[in-house]
């Protein structure tokens, strides 16, 4: 049997092609602020991979697929003095 309830506003219902998309984007922002970090530290992906204990493969896999944990921020923000701010943010209606 299954289970299938009606969005009570149809309006704010989840789409998953849309949530992928934003957070796509989201992700590159990221990654767009972790590149412009190593540019103004004089730091490459190689060097980095080694401050934080990982190969630079997997370094290079993390941009690419946009997998950074949050773990893997404070890190990079503590290797370079950095403090990391994340914030909430109300969507606009």
């Amino acid at each position: 049997m299954k289970y299938e309830e009606e969005p009570k506003n149809k309006e704010k219902s989840f789409n998953y092609e849309d949530n992928k998309n934003e957070n796509s984007a989201k992700m590159n922002e990221i990654n767009k602020t972790i590149r412009k970090l190593l540019i103004d530290e004089d730091c490459n992906d190689k060097q980095l991979a080694k401050m934080m204990g990982f190969t630079q493969q997997n370094i290079s896999k993390k941009f690419i697929a946009g997998s950074f944990y949050v773990k893997d921020l404070i890190k990079i923000a503590d290797i370079f003095g950095r403090d990391l701010k994340i914030e909430f943010v109300k969507k606009d209606e």
